[in-house]
């Protein structure tokens, strides 16, 4: 048998500018002299930072080759969830069985060197939708008023939604792997169900 317990934390950080102009009269400056050009000036600048948490551990267990059991229990945080859903809870297990160890096989080992029957069962957690995805975003927005001056303001891009939380796919499988022949021949059979739950999607307003 064999144990691991680890722990893993990731962060990832973002900053960006631009800059933009247009109608200049020559290209020798390049990007040198943005200032230089008679367009409209675009100026932008943006910054993030994700950071990611795991506990996890797994146990493994062989008798004999015949009997196989793995299990992993994974605990992930992630901060752009909302205070309350931080954290998800994601279990794993599998079970194996070589049915061409036992006893009662060995009469027809030359023609079946293998015949493992397996299931498994888990949940893994999805948590890419961006940074801070549970609190409302206002995006900035330039106007013209009737004296055809420039406003800038804000609106309501994003609702805030502190109950979003990790999405997790849920698989259970059942497989079979095989060679016969003296091993001429060999290959695997595999049924399996996945379910998605609490997808994690942007929905913008209109």
């Amino acid at each position: 048998f064999g144990l691991m317990v680890g722990y893993s934390r990731q962060t990832y950080k973002t900053e960006a500018a631009t800059l933009g102009n247009s109608n200049f009269i020559t290209d020798a400056f390049l990007w040198n002299n943005i200032n230089a050009g008679a367009g409209t000036k675009v100026t932008a600048s943006s910054k993030g930072e994700n950071n990611f948490i795991s506990y996890f551990t797994r146990f493994n267990y062989s008798y004999k080759d015949k009997y196989m059991l793995t299990s992993t229990i994974r605990r992930d945080g992630a901060s752009v969830f909302a205070k309350n859903n931080k954290y998800g809870l994601f279990p794993s297990i599998a079970v194996g069985w070589d049915v061409s160890q036992e006893s009662f096989m060995r009469s027809i080992d030359n023609y079946v060197s293998q015949f493992k029957i397996r299931f498994g069962y888990g949940q893994t957690g999805n948590a890419s939708i961006g940074g801070s995805a549970f609190g409302a975003f206002y995006a900035q927005q330039t106007y013209l008023n009737p004296e055809e001056s420039i406003l800038i303001g804000v609106f309501p891009s994003r609702l805030e939604n502190p109950d979003l939380k990790w999405e997790t796919t849920t698989e259970k499988n059942l497989g079979v792997d095989f060679e016969i022949f003296n091993k001429r021949v060999s290959g695997s059979f595999e049924i399996y169900d996945r379910v998605v739950s609490d997808l994690l999607t942007l929905k913008p307003i209109n």
